[in-house]
């Protein structure tokens, strides 16, 4: 009878456990309904009416309007009026020869090199021939970046998702460093416009189509369709969807699956569309023609990877494409709420996971994709913690204080880091100079990391560049230049300038401190005193340039 009665008193217990688990979830959904129907919601002390929504993403489209400004201004601020970054340069030269014929293979590079084009680089490499290519380079990717939130908003409304769910994601979204760096300068700002424009079109034509084929039901006749049918409207904008996939999948590889995927979802998705499942059929087969007839890499490596991944995926740890600690706390609590529901979420869930580990093994630039999935997740996280009735009210609010705060304090980092980033106006002088100063067929050897901006500002060639670092066919190239820079064998130095037919050597000043050699008495930087071999022919409080007088 004992164990009888306290088995009892034991489903009564977890009974009335799941009773309280179900009643928050009821509360929370009818919290979410509520949202939804156009009835008024405080959050944060803040009343929130999706009367007003359109007024809430014109303020979220401010913020990160704010945020670019602040982030190029800066720069400008502080006497430093180039573009942030090495990537932006290499961007920047790929225009420039996009837009005078694009060949095959660039020989910016010693050895030459197959690049590969995109729509970014043509549209910046023509747009340059009418405005300044700089200013286009910093106005394209901002314009691209906020456009890619207003469909973003239009794809989270045709999904029905509550407004604030809505409103929280996208500013979570703008505020991440990963939105940043891809508004600063990053093609991945068309990419993305261009794979939430196809999702918008397939939902809307989706949406009407089902809508005109209920009303077509209603009130059946047997006429013949015209050229308004809701059949027509509904394929103009799968095609038009389809369009718009393919135009992301020439990005990369890795762009062409997150297409496929994201079109594939919404398609199968849509029982009342069957017309979605053959434009995805065309999408595959066409993307996969075109990928086997120009080689697309799967994904562009253009700056060497941190090793360590926690490194590379933590903004606050240095991380060039990361996310805030913070940050992270709110995915992680989000995808925990969000649970229950994981097999309508299962395509959430499963494209966060590849996306991340895309992020760890690919390249940390992944995390311009990934971002968009983590928002979602760290928006329920974020609503999670605020509907969560707390025994501590004030532990609550000092919580979601230090959470917002820390959020700020990481985008702010990363501004400040923008602010920071190479080349200084002086490197910029020394490539114009380089320019002025050689000849048209000029080898410059130099770090690495100086590459990009001897090809685009310098219009030379040079040896090697952050991207040489991933590159297999580079790989003898790259054991040659170590050599070259660290031998004081004078007579082996001349040998590998010869073989690579360099003509210049461009060292600066991270160069001399620590980024290749630590004393003046190391390697090349010795022979550079060797005034039969070499000259120095310019020089700033950045850099040297050297003229190999004899190899």
């Amino acid at each position: 009878m004992k164990r009888k009665l306290q088995k009892k008193r034991k489903r009564a217990a977890s009974g009335s456990v799941n009773l309280k688990s179900a009643a928050l979830d009821k509360k929370e959904n009818e919290k979410n309904s509520r949202n939804i129907d156009g009835s008024e919601k405080t959050v944060f002390g803040i009343s929130v009416s999706p009367k007003k929504e359109h007024y809430y993403f014109l303020l979220i489209a401010a913020l990160a309007a704010v945020l670019l400004l602040a982030g190029h201004g800066s720069r400008y601020a502080t006497g430093n009026p180039t573009l942030p970054g090495e990537q932006v340069y290499y961007h920047l030269h790929l225009a420039d020869v996009a837009a005078d014929g694009a060949p095959s293979y660039d020989t910016s590079i010693a050895g030459s090199r197959r690049d590969y084009y995109t729509p970014y680089h043509y549209l910046l490499g023509y747009g340059g021939k009418m405005i300044d290519k700089e200013i286009l380079a910093r106005i394209l990717p901002a314009l691209l970046s906020i456009a890619s939130l207003y469909f973003m908003e239009r794809v989270l409304s045709l999904k029905r998702e509550p407004l604030l769910e809505k409103m929280a994601m996208l500013t979570l979204f703008v505020i991440s460093p990963a939105f940043l760096a891809m508004a600063i300068g990053s093609p991945q700002s068309m990419a993305l416009f261009f794979t939430v424009l196809g999702a918008f079109l397939l939902l809307r034509g989706t949406a009407e189509g089902k809508g005109m084929q209920d009303a077509h039901d209603a009130n059946s006749t047997h006429a013949p369709p015209d050229a308004t049918s809701p059949a027509h409207q509904d394929h103009a904008l799968m095609l038009l969807s389809l369009i718009s996939f393919l135009f992301a999948a020439l990005f990369s590889v890795l762009n062409g699956l997150i297409a496929a995927a994201v079109f594939g979802v919404l398609a199968f998705q849509q029982p009342s569309n069957p017309a979605a499942k053959k434009y995805l059929a065309a999408f595959a087969i066409i993307a996969g023609i075109m990928y086997f007839l120009t080689a697309t890499p799967f994904f562009q490596v253009l700056e060497p990877q941190e090793t360590n991944p926690l490194v590379q995926q933590v903004a606050d740890l240095g991380a060039g494409v990361g996310f805030s600690i913070f940050f992270w706390i709110l995915v992680i609590i989000g995808v925990i709420s969000a649970w229950p529901r994981k097999k309508e979420l299962a395509f959430l869930y499963a494209g966060t996971a590849a996306l991340l580990a895309g992020s760890i093994f690919v390249s940390h630039d992944v995390n311009i994709i990934t971002a968009v999935f983590f928002s979602l997740f760290a928006a329920k996280g974020l609503l999670r913690l605020q509907r969560t009735e707390w025994v501590f009210k004030d532990l609550q609010k000092i919580t979601l204080l230090l959470i917002v705060c820390g959020l700020i304090f990481s985008s702010i980092s990363f501004l400040s880091r923008v602010v920071n980033d190479p080349p200084r106006e002086s490197m910029e002088s020394m490539a114009q100079i380089i320019r002025e100063t050689s000849d048209p067929d000029a080898v410059i050897l130099s770090h690495p990391s100086n590459g990009y901006f001897i090809e685009a500002i310098g219009k030379r060639t040079a040896v090697l560049d952050s991207l040489s670092l991933s590159s297999r066919q580079e790989r003898q190239k790259r054991m040659d230049m170590n050599v070259l820079l660290n031998t004081t064998d004078l007579e082996k130095a001349k040998q590998l300038l010869r073989k690579y037919h360099i003509t210049h050597v461009l060292v600066t000043k991270e160069m001399r401190e620590g980024g290749m050699w630590n004393s003046p008495l190391e390697g090349l930087l010795l022979l550079l005193r060797n005034s039969e071999t070499f000259k120095n022919i310019a020089s700033n409080e950045e850099a040297e340039l050297w003229k190999v007088i004899e190899r």
